[in-house]
């Protein structure tokens, strides 16, 4: 559980500001990819490349937890209930 909510955090972190710059430029923008990331740099700073960052980390990590806690709980009910055996 906890481990699946860090490394989509971990993701998230690392991933944001693409989605940030794909947003905008869906809404309307022109250029790349990487020239709206820098004109969001100049214009607005690394604030304007995580703006929103928070709710959708959120969303993110409580998803992805849950996935990974649902995976687990469904492959110990299909080996009959018993959990994987850590190392030696």
């Amino acid at each position: 559980f906890v481990l699946g909510a860090v490394s989509k955090g971990l993701a998230t972190l690392v991933t944001y500001p693409l989605q940030t710059a794909q947003s905008r430029l869906r809404a309307g923008g022109e250029g790349s990819t990487l020239e709206c990331l820098g004109g969001i740099w100049r214009q607005e700073g690394l604030g304007g490349l995580f703006q929103g960052f928070e709710a959708k980390v959120v969303q993110s990590v409580l998803t992805s937890a849950i996935i990974f806690s649902s995976y687990e709980t469904i492959m110990g009910a299909l080996r009959g209930g018993s959990k994987p055996r850590a190392g030696p």
